[in-house]
């Protein structure tokens, strides 16, 4: 899906994934992706490396009160990390 196809998307999904990109974006960006994500579900999956300046873990564990997420190391690929993330 393209970024603005996703940015216009209306229709409530059941989980959203992102994959490999994220860390690699202008953290702008992706804070306007975080927004948008959890109007459409309230899971998110990520699957992304820990190896560049912001990690997406950044964006929730600021604020444990609206999330509430699970991280452990991504077994298909080392450096990367899978989250699952849930609004409360």
């Amino acid at each position: 899906m393209t970024p603005q196809a996703f940015l216009e998307h209306g229709r409530p999904v059941d989980l959203l994934a992102n994959f490999d990109s994220f860390p690699a974006i202008d953290p702008a960006m992706v804070a306007g992706y975080w927004d948008k994500i959890f109007r459409l579900p309230r899971v998110f999956l990520s699957v992304n490396h820990e190896a560049n300046a912001f990690r997406v873990a950044d964006f929730y564990l600021p604020r444990p009160e609206k999330y509430k997420a699970g991280r452990q190391p991504c077994w298909l690929r080392r450096g990367y990390v899978e989250e699952i993330v849930r609004t409360r």
